[in-house]
């Protein structure tokens, strides 16, 4: 059984769907989420929103409106099948809180034990890390599975679809476990 530390948004929370929309609404404009291919959202938005994008994740409420991602929820009943599974994830002080309540609400934790608030990932130990910003898979020092998304298309071993990286997980642990395999290729 593998200790599993997976983020929120990005991976099980559709965060810039709803992000974009309120951006696009406010400021007339239309970015998609495949136009955003570098982890710093203000490089896309109109120049004279700017950093001002950020804004908008600074407000609890832009979670009343995130869904979670089609096929999250039944890959997280999949790994806790035969793993522990909790969530880590970074906040802005105005949101303390309120993705743990997210998770509850969409069925993806019932305890508070299943939920970490961390900045920096790499202070976190589990010995799997399923995150979609490079930087926190590239220092984590467990094994990692870096989930697609248009803002990480640059970086290689990046995990397509839930099944990929559940096959990923499970390779590497059955590998581990059975054929007592100390190191496997799929260390980062």
């Amino acid at each position: 059984m593998a200790l599993i530390a997976c983020d929120v948004d990005g991976v099980v929370a559709d965060l810039n769907k709803e992000w974009l929309r309120q951006y696009n609404r406010d400021w007339n404009d239309n970015l998609r989420n495949e136009d955003v291919t570098a982890w710093d959202l203000h490089k896309f938005a109109k120049p004279e929103c700017g950093v001002k994008i950020y804004s908008y994740i600074r407000t609890p409420l832009i979670y009343d409106k995130v869904k979670p991602y089609p096929g999250a929820l039944a890959f997280i009943n999949k790994l806790k099948e035969s793993h522990k599974v909790f969530f880590v994830t970074a906040f802005v002080p105005e949101q303390k809180g309120i993705k743990y309540e997210w998770l509850l609400e969409h069925k993806f934790i019932e305890h508070l034990d299943e939920y970490v608030e961390a900045r920096n990932k790499s202070l976190i130990r589990a010995d799997w890390l399923i995150d979609d910003y490079y930087g926190n898979t590239k220092n984590f020092v467990g094994k990692t599975v870096l989930f697609a998304r248009p803002w990480n298309i640059k970086y290689p071993e990046r995990c397509l679809s839930y099944t990929e990286a559940l096959s990923k997980i499970t390779d590497v642990e059955f590998r581990k476990e059975y054929l007592g395999e100390k190191e496997v290729l799929w260390k980062k």
